[in-house]
């Protein structure tokens, strides 16, 4: 019986514990998370066609359709409202979820694997076993390490990888409860800010506003009046978000590339690869990462052999998505009035309608049905 550790009870990590159970059943393994409990939180979180039939493969398909709103489409529009692009959702494909509840979906049937209150300090690698100090002063020996423990991994950290850059933008978020419906998500485009709205179920929405700014900004800024350039179409939800309503607020940061780990030792998820959310792809690329790494490891049976074809299978990939992230941030943030009026006239000149086949398409088969 092989045994491997998990740092990180995440998207990716979780993900990972469903997909070593049906692709590599003889993997033992164990998932640790350095906080107490999992605990409800987090805004809104977007699973696009190329991961939500990975996790329906994988058991979870009935409580991804109670829990998640299905999104008929997510559009782009200027500060007006009005539809520069639009990504029709194949159906029951794209969906809308609180990030907590999905959380709690994930979980799910994981217990036996489950350890709260443990974080993975430092390791050391030998040549046939990994040695792992955890925080507490604990020592675990394992055949391999993967790290799921996000965009400050400690793990990446002590592998000597790349660390996190500012994306010179920051970000609000937030769960309006008896909030209007919406037809499907949109995000508008102004001048140095965004604004995004996506419903949820329960009559819920999920908010998120990013804003060109320097880095740790320690004011609370009044919100209804720094996205006031998108009055008339945000339905009257700024003006819901006062200083007291509860708000997430996040530095967006992310790896200048992806970074896998080293030897026995593997990264996913944000700690191989944070990108800025620009695609609702963060989620994603670590769901991919976890299903194709169970996948080789169940038909390889070999630690070293199955990371190395991860690593290069998924490189290409998870650089493109990346990228594209990033640059669309970089044009969505756009803030000289010229540059805007510009960036809105080629977008809205172009097809309304369009998928990024290249980007809903996981490069590998979506069911994989002889493991």
């Amino acid at each position: 019986m092989t045994r491997l550790l998990i740092a990180g009870a995440g998207i990716a990590g979780l993900t990972l514990g469903h997909a070593l159970m049906k692709h590599a059943p003889e993997v033992e393994f164990t998932i640790l998370e350095r906080a107490p409990e999992m605990r409800a939180a987090g805004a809104g979180i977007i699973l696009a066609p190329n991961v939500t039939p990975l996790l329906e493969d994988l058991g979870m398909g009935k409580q991804l359709q109670a829990s998640g709103q299905e999104l008929p489409f997510n559009q782009l529009t200027d500060a007006r409202g009005r539809v520069l692009q639009r990504l029709p959702g194949p159906a029951g494909q794209l969906l809308a979820f609180h990030r907590a509840e999905l959380m709690h979906i994930l979980q799910e049937g994981l217990t036996p694997h489950l350890q709260f209150g443990k974080g993975v300090h430092s390791h050391q690698q030998t040549s046939g076993q990994v040695k792992v100090l955890l925080d507490s002063g604990e020592h675990m020996e394992v055949d391999a390490l993967v790290g799921a423990d996000g965009l400050r991994s400690n793990v990446r950290a002590h592998c000597g990888g790349a660390k996190p850059i500012y994306s010179g933008y920051t970000s609000w978020r937030a769960v309006l409860e008896q909030a209007p419906g919406l037809p499907g998500a949109s995000e508008m485009w102004g001048h140095g800010r965004r604004l995004g709205l996506v419903p949820l179920t329960g009559n819920r929405m999920y908010v998120y506003m990013t804003l060109n700014a320097p880095p740790s900004s320690t004011h609370h800024p009044v919100l209804p009046d720094l996205f006031r350039e998108f009055r008339g179409a945000e339905h009257g939800i700024l003006d819901r978000l006062s200083s007291a309503f509860p708000l997430i607020h996040t530095d967006i940061y992310e790896l200048p590339r992806p970074d896998w780990g080293k030897g026995r030792v593997m990264l996913i998820g944000d700690a191989a690869h944070a990108l800025t959310p620009n695609l609702g792809q963060g989620a994603g690329m670590g769901i991919e990462d976890a299903v194709l790494l169970a996948r080789l490891l169940g038909q390889h049976r070999n630690f070293s052999l199955a990371f190395g074809l991860f690593r290069a299978q998924r490189q290409k990939r998870v650089s493109q998505v990346q990228l594209a992230s990033r640059l669309i941030g970089r044009v969505g943030q756009l803030q000289h009035s010229l540059w805007v009026r510009v960036r809105d006239l080629l977008m809205s000149t172009g097809p309304k309608e369009s998928v990024p086949g290249w980007l809903w398409n996981p490069a590998f088969p979506l069911q994989d049905h002889q493991t």
